[in-house]
């Protein structure tokens, strides 16, 4: 008698619930690693698969997903690209620090509005960075980093789409 169906529920409450597992959550957070070691992250406007999915646990809540997992990734992308130790972490740590601040507001309404919350989030966050790098380099590396904030931020509601897919524990209603 204690299911889940037998407990009680709001009026117009759906009986699909998102409680990611574990192995979820950090099988996800492997394969973005995976992808992102791949060469097409070089590219131009390429989107940083890795920081939209710890973002995204980051927003839900999820324990463990924080700003460690965001320095320890981001230094092992730096490593893994031979660039300024440091860069990607720093990124990382940006991005974390706005869906912190915004994560409490935005979380409650649809993916759309996420999407416009998160858009300024991936797009000014890559902005020390580049900066610092074109400073060391001595030249201006460009506005191509603004469409990989673009890209990122439109996969949100993909990932969005896909981790709610299979995240989600469905109950029998009967």
């Amino acid at each position: 008698m204690n299911s889940p169906k037998n407990k009680i529920h709001p009026i117009g409450d759906n009986l699909d619930t998102f409680r990611p597992s574990f192995l979820f959550v950090w099988g996800s957070l492997f394969f973005a690693w995976l992808f992102s070691l791949l060469p097409w992250r070089t590219w131009e406007g390429s989107p940083d698969l890795l920081i939209l999915v710890i973002a995204y646990w980051f927003a839900h809540n999820v324990p463990g997903m924080g700003f460690v997992v965001a320095i320890i990734v981001g230094l092992l992308m730096d490593v893994f690209d031979t660039t300024l130790l440091g860069s990607h972490s720093l990124n990382y740590i940006l991005v974390l620090a706005g869906i912190a601040l915004m994560r409490q507001r935005t979380m409650q309404y649809s993916v759309l509005v996420q999407f416009i919350v998160v858009l300024p989030i991936f797009i000014f966050a890559s902005l020390p960075s580049h900066l610092f790098e074109s400073w060391l380099h001595g030249y201006w590396g460009g506005w191509s980093w603004l469409i990989s904030g673009l890209i990122t931020s439109a996969l949100w509601i993909v990932v969005d789409i896909i981790f709610k897919f299979f995240g989600t524990v469905h109950y029998e209603q009967g």
